[in-house]
């Protein structure tokens, strides 16, 4: 399997899956443009397709809400970054 073939794997989603962890195709696509050679007519298609099923899960309501706000890492980030921190 080549690197492009393998990030391309990362942002397919299957008919009927629901997006509950978009940590592995966000980062697939923040690496994606640094891929040599970039195949547009093997790339496009997998990318409309992660468009349109992200569209419609926003459309219809189930795409997840994301991080919570007691998550540890905001947590960590809000207590991290407060002027009064040491």
């Amino acid at each position: 399997m080549s690197v492009l073939d393998h990030f391309l794997s990362l942002i397919q989603v299957q008919n009927g899956q629901t997006f509950t962890d978009l940590s592995h195709p966000w980062a697939a696509l923040v690496v994606l443009p640094h891929i040599r050679p970039m195949d547009m007519e093997k790339v496009m298609p997998h990318l409309m397709s992660l468009i349109d099923k992200l569209l419609n899960a926003i459309d219809n309501r189930t795409l997840g809400r994301g991080i919570s706000p007691w998550s540890p890492h905001l947590f960590c980030w809000q207590t991290c970054t407060t002027p009064d921190w040491h």
